[in-house]
């Protein structure tokens, strides 16, 4: 029987092609960037620069439903977190750009705050409740395909990145709009302890490559050679457990059982949320 010869793919991030084979999930197949360490899984079908990797349809109605938890959170988070971006910027953050806002509970906590607030999301009925939520200018749509020329204090976007196919020109624009300020992002950290248990025991998802939803999956040293490719200095890059309080998530109130699993995996340095902070040198 002839054996299948698979095309090697480019990296999405730093279109190198050198890149080995890792494994195969869901009729996928997985690959490790040797030049950047960006693993990364691709499919029969094509996606353009433009497109976005779908998000679970579930994750959206969980998050509609604990807005009122979610804002809480931020008001909490947000004051220890404006603190640290003053101190790396040198000023006080004046201005914000969300890509990826989902319910609006940060827009809403930087605007009782008085900041200038801006959202772009690319769910349409994620992006209508965002602005029932809150009143803000909140913009449907991509925003690869948007002409925002404004430039804010922060960029920043959380559990995004994941889903953008060409993360690149995603960066490189971010950089643009926070030119004289910040670009903030997190995404799930592919070397967790929690993706490194999915590595070996998940026949399902390969770490935090989760098809069809997340298609990519960033560690330390990717990420950081993203920010660098983009010219952006980094200030810090590193992970954090999901409840820290200055770095971590706006989602549901978490068990004792995951609060444990979250304690253990810091402890460890192993964190299931990885962070980079850095200032655009355009």
């Amino acid at each position: 029987m002839n054996e299948v010869m698979i095309e090697k793919p480019f990296c999405p991030a730093c279109a190198s092609t050198k890149v080995s084979s890792k494994a195969e999930r869901q009729e996928v197949n997985i690959w490790l960037c040797n030049f950047c360490d960006l693993e990364f899984a691709t499919a029969s079908n094509k996606l353009e620069s433009g497109d976005v990797i779908d998000t679970d349809p579930d994750f959206f109605h969980g998050l509609t439903e604990s807005f009122e938890t979610q804002l809480s959170k931020a008001h909490n988070i947000l004051p220890k977190r404006l603190e640290v971006y003053a101190r790396i910027l040198g000023r006080p953050i004046r201005s914000v750009m969300e890509v990826g806002c989902a319910t609006g509970a940060y827009g809403k906590a930087f605007d009782r705050l008085g900041i200038r607030y801006r959202a772009i999301e690319i769910e349409k009925e994620m992006a209508r409740q965002a602005k029932l939520n809150t009143g803000l200018d909140i913009i449907c749509g991509n925003f690869m395909d948007t002409d925002e020329e404004d430039c804010f204090d922060l960029f920043f976007c959380s559990q995004v990145l994941e889903h953008v196919p060409a993360p690149q020109l995603f960066i490189e624009k971010a950089a643009r709009i926070a030119r004289n300020g910040l670009v903030h992002v997190d995404v799930p950290n592919h070397d967790s302890l929690a993706a490194n248990i999915r590595k070996w025991a998940d026949t399902t998802n390969y770490g935090f490559i989760q098809p069809p939803y997340h298609m990519i999956a960033y560690n330390k040293r990717s990420l950081s050679a993203l920010f660098n490719r983009g010219g952006i200095h980094l200030d810090v890059i590193k992970a954090f457990r999901n409840d820290h309080d200055i770095y971590g998530q706006l989602g549901s109130n978490y068990s004792v059982t995951n609060k444990i699993r979250f304690a253990a995996a810091d402890f460890l340095g192993m964190g299931s949320l990885l962070t980079a902070i850095g200032r655009p040198s355009i």
